[in-house]
């Protein structure tokens, strides 16, 4: 009879061994990620920072169930007579990991936060501007000919004809 589709055969063994490597390689790559540190003007790692945080945010109702999942597995099997010391030790270790990496990120949040107020208002400055010298260039397309259909493919034609020989 084949094991594998039974409860306590192989294919449980490796789910429960890949959740507790993906579950760490989280914490270890979320953990590496918002740990960035930051300087003045920073924008692209207070990005990616940033990232990390909204990651971990996004993520960790997923990381409670799937750290829910295995300890109900590893009861189980224990009930079963499959020993799973080994597995539910690794799960709290990284249990405590992500409780931990989760108080870091609420910390880093409240540390990054001004920072991320000033790069905010600064590009909303910088964003209004090119805004309003886009609005500018515009009104200065409608005041020439070729931008009305009528007569612009000709004088379209004839203005690029010009700028060509200016050029050469």
């Amino acid at each position: 009879r084949n094991k594998a589709n039974e409860y306590t055969g192989p294919l449980i063994t490796s789910f429960i061994t890949s959740s507790l490597k993906s579950l760490d390689e989280f914490y270890q790559t979320t953990n590496v990620g918002h740990a960035i540190k930051l300087k003045d003007g920073d924008v692209m790692n207070l990005i990616k920072v940033m990232n990390h945080i909204k990651d971990m945010y996004r993520e960790e109702d997923a990381l409670i169930l799937r750290q829910d999942e295995i300890f109900e597995t590893l009861a189980h099997n224990d009930k079963e007579g499959v020993p799973g010391d080994k597995h539910l030790k690794q799960l709290k270790k990284i249990g405590a990991n992500i409780r931990q990496l989760k108080e870091d990120i609420i910390a880093k949040e409240k540390e990054i936060q001004p920072m991320e107020e000033k790069e905010s208002n600064l590009y909303r400055k910088v964003i209004a501007e090119y805004e309003e010298s886009l609005k500018t260039y515009q009104g200065g397309l409608r005041k020439e000919a070729y931008y009305f259909y009528k007569s612009g493919l000709e004088l379209a034609q004839k203005r690029l004809a010009d700028v060509t020989k200016d050029l050469d």
